[in-house]
């Protein structure tokens, strides 16, 4: 069972190759007649014959209560063999609560963009507004692609794209940064404008294929929604590739002028962040007692109150309600320890909307629970189930940690090929430190681990070594042109303050629409929105004080000739 664009349940079908071509015939001599599906004889649903279906796959669609939907998914799947079919994993959402979701979400989006594109005119001025001219570029490729591939837009998907949004700016950033650092060594805007698009590609280029081994993970490993942020986040990579490096020189270029010395028109109204000289590696030692400091509360806190494992890891029932009036978590405690639940997790998203995770129910448990609480508190609208076997679980699980290990193991050997072993460990260590914090965090409030979280947390790594690669990138060009007497810490710091507004400016329009997806975009996403976040807070703050503090020491006690 499935659901359509506006969360309305449908039954999916699909066949092997040799049921696909008798089925192509079937439907082919049949359009506009009714196709009756027979179970031991016994008519169990008449759908109409729309089109010809020659792949091979099908959908029932129709006015089904998610009941009906549910009991025929059960009886295609059984078909007429003489077994007890068990149900491992379902995953049911009303149209009710999709579609408010749904909305909640693309009410996020939008706002999102036009934060950001608020925050680059403000910040770029001219140069800002053809960023805006490309980002709305991204948007349009976005989605033509997103309808070519015939995908469905789901709640994590428009979470992953509400996250592209903010990510699509990156690379403006970096050319913008670059073409203003040109600028200042005396040269005319044009020469400016060509070695900033030029120098900043292999950095870009770096950056976005890291966050694209995560995107990739997160469509392999993962299932059912997952696999759409995946998918989401994976088009938006390739589009702000596009958008950013192309699109906007497209722009920009005609905007300059076509004299040697032109001059852009129109400057920025404010510049939150100008050339600084910041002594980053001569405080490193108090960013490692920070970082030692986190770590250790995060590990803490894992160990000693564990993650809240929701679900989709420990297995069980989720059944969300929205009752007709305002219902306390007493009274609910009562009905339920009534039915035998008492150790249910009650968890409150409105005063007449709850959620409830315990063991495994079965269906017949769950129809009488429903049927309790209507008679109990007069109405009880059943708007989600999530039911999930114990195997499913600890499979999940498993996967989980599998996507951990393959991102991180992908992410070292691209670093070490792009850069140096060096350099790729100390990212490594970085992510490992971001990672533990966040999840840190999540332990402490005691939010659930689910795998819309483990989502999150792999986008931070693709995000976090993001961000270290572009340190290190700058690191290594102002080596190659390094002064004898210069020591290597004044290589860093000049490194890191060269790069410092790229940083903050691309963590501001990432978070943007990622505040407006917390704020706006429904409990559903608030738990996500909250684990990005914080990981680009510890991204950001590792890729300034850890990566390159590590490496510098670690350079030191084993210097090499350069």
């Amino acid at each position: 069972m499935q659901f359509d664009r506006l969360g309305r349940p449908v039954v999916a079908i699909s066949f092997d190759s040799e049921g696909a071509k008798l089925f192509a015939q079937a439907t082919t001599a049949n359009v506009g007649r009714p196709l009756g599906i027979y179970l031991d004889g016994k008519l169990i649903s008449n759908p109409v014959v729309q089109e010809p279906i020659l792949g091979g796959e099908a959908q029932i669609t129709g006015r089904f209560t998610l009941e009906e939907a549910q009991n025929l998914a059960i009886l295609l799947r059984a078909g007429a063999l003489p077994v007890k079919v068990e149900v491992i994993e379902n995953r049911s959402v009303e149209p009710t609560l999709g579609r408010d979701s749904v909305n909640a979400g693309l009410r996020a989006a939008v706002i999102g963009i036009i934060l950001v594109l608020a925050f680059m005119v403000l910040y770029y001025g001219s140069f800002g507004l053809l960023a805006d001219l490309a980002l709305v570029c991204f948007v349009l490729f976005f989605f033509a692609l997103f309808i070519g591939l015939q995908a469905t837009l789901t709640l994590p998907g428009i979470a992953g794209f509400v996250l592209t949004v903010g990510m699509a700016v990156d690379a403006n950033v970096l050319i913008f940064e670059r073409i203003k650092e040109e600028y200042r060594l005396g040269k005319t805007w044009r020469a400016s404008i060509d070695a900033g698009f030029q120098k900043a590609f292999r950095t870009i280029l770096d950056a976005n294929i890291t966050t694209l081994i995560a995107a990739v993970l997160l469509f392999s490993l993962g299932s059912g929604p997952i696999k759409g942020f995946g998918v989401t986040l994976s088009l938006g990579i390739l589009c702000s590739m596009f958008t950013g490096v192309w699109v906007s020189r497209v722009f920009v270029v005609p905007f300059c002028g076509s004299s040697e010395d032109a001059r852009l028109r129109g400057g920025s109204p404010v510049e939150f962040i100008r050339a600084t000289h910041i002594n980053f590696m001569g405080v490193r030692r108090i960013a490692y007692v920070l970082s030692l400091v986190l770590v250790a509360i995060s590990l803490g806190s894992i160990f000693f109150r564990g993650l809240n494992y929701g679900v989709d890891f420990a297995g069980g029932t989720l059944l969300q309600f929205r009752f007709g009036r305002e219902v306390t978590t007493e009274e609910l405690r009562n009905v339920l320890g009534a039915f035998g639940l008492a150790k249910s997790v009650i968890q409150r998203f409105s005063p007449n909307e709850v959620v409830i995770r315990t063991t495994k129910l079965s269906q017949e448990d769950q129809s009488r629970l429903s049927a309790l609480l209507k008679e109990q508190f007069g109405s009880a609208e059943l708007l989600r189930i999530e039911d999930v076997g114990p195997a499913v679980g600890a499979d999940l699980r498993r996967m989980g940690i599998i996507a951990l290990l393959v991102a991180v193991g992908g992410i070292l050997a691209y670093v070490a090929f792009r850069f140096e072993f060096r350099p790729a460990v100390t990212s490594i260590l970085a992510l490992a430190h971001d990672g533990l914090t966040v999840l840190g965090m999540i332990s402490l409030l005691q939010r659930e681990f689910t795998i819309p979280i483990l989502a999150a947390i792999l986008t931070i790594l693709g995000y976090s070594i993001n961000d270290s690669i572009v340190v290190m990138d700058r690191v290594r060009e102002n080596l190659a042109g390094r002064k004898r007497s210069e020591e290597l810490e004044e290589v860093v710091n000049r490194s890191i303050n060269e790069v410092l507004s790229r940083t903050i400016n691309t963590a501001l329009t990432t978070a943007l629409p990622v505040f407006s997806l917390f704020f706006l975009g429904g409990k559903m996403l608030q738990d996500f929105a909250l684990a990005i976040l914080a990981g680009l807070a510890v991204g950001t703050y590792s890729s300034i004080f850890v990566v390159s503090a590590l490496w510098v020491d670690w350079e030191k006690r084993s210097p090499r000739r350069r």
